[in-house]
């Protein structure tokens, strides 16, 4: 799941790991797997 051209240093999406809103602590992403996520990149400049 990398975008064409990705650096060779990216990271794959299960390594990764969130903050749920109202949680204290991040979640692994890698628990998911498997399953259906949506992922919205709301990054701006």
């Amino acid at each position: 799941m990398a975008a064409a051209g990705a650096g060779a240093g990216a990271a794959r999406l299960a390594e990764l790991s969130a903050k749920p809103l109202g949680a204290a602590k991040p979640l692994s992403l890698g628990s998911l797997r498997g399953k259906v996520l949506l992922v919205v990149n709301v990054a701006s400049l």
